[in-house]
């Protein structure tokens, strides 16, 4: 992820909630990288066994996984309940779609919500086109 940057704050201390900017891009490889469990160029770069964890849901009732939101509530309702996806500031995401080998990153620079229903739609024509 070259085009990673992280914020700090005045005292030049990082700023853990967010604040963390790369091309969409490189948000994308974020994705694949789970989409390897973790491996990228035959280096492990997460420890073995944590992107099950992260991708799955922990919280007993709820669609949150560790650091990742999943589809068991039928958020995207044409989405997999496996899907999974980080949000963003302005409605940035990251989907990660394991059962179809699958990685989508959406960005929307605006102060318009972005269009859910249509993004949902959007995803499944790429998993539809892809299979």
């Amino acid at each position: 992820m070259a085009s990673y940057q992280h914020s700090a704050d005045i005292a030049g201390n990082l700023i853990a909630s967010g604040a963390g900017f790369a091309a969409l891009r490189d948000y994308a490889k974020l994705g694949v990288l789970y989409l390897q469990n973790g491996m990228w160029d035959g280096e492990r770069l997460l420890p073995p066994g944590w992107a099950d964890y992260a991708l799955t849901a922990t919280h007993t009732g709820t669609a949150y996984a560790a650091c990742f939101r999943t589809n068991l509530d039928r958020t995207f309702p044409d989405l997999p309940p496996d899907t999974a996806w980080a949000s963003g500031a302005s409605d940035q995401r990251i989907f990660i779609l394991r059962r179809h080998r699958l990685t989508v990153a959406v960005s929307n620079e605006t102060d318009h919500p972005m269009d859910l229903a249509a993004l949902n739609r959007v995803i499944a024509a790429a998993i539809a086109a892809w299979a």
